[in-house]
């Protein structure tokens, strides 16, 4: 499984209350972060994963309108009716969705 922290891609590690980052050609363990970091996104879509190669912004992880992997994301601002996350910009523009 990858993960994407601070803009890289790493393979992940588990150790119970920390992700352990590992090399993702060498498997070396290169650091250790709590779940709960803002910046790590553990088994990032395709998309997010483009662009952290690509060096450009990551994108939300899953928005009901505009991506095609949609879940119940609790720190989604926007949800739909039957409450999966919208972003803001789908949000804000293309109405239907409820401000969560």
């Amino acid at each position: 499984m990858l993960a994407i922290y601070e803009q890289k891609i790493y393979l992940v590690g588990d150790d119970l209350n920390e992700c352990r980052l590992l090399d993702v050609e060498s498997g070396d363990e290169v650091q250790r972060v709590d779940y709960g970091s803002p910046t790590l996104i553990v088994d990032p879509t395709d998309d997010q994963v483009d662009a952290a190669k690509a060096g450009q912004p990551i994108p939300p992880e899953s928005c009901a309108i505009c991506h095609s992997n949609p879940r119940h994301e609790h720190e989604w601002g926007y949800r739909t009716d039957d409450g999966y996350g919208v972003c803001d910009d789908c949000g804000e523009n293309r109405g239907g969705t409820n401000r969560g």
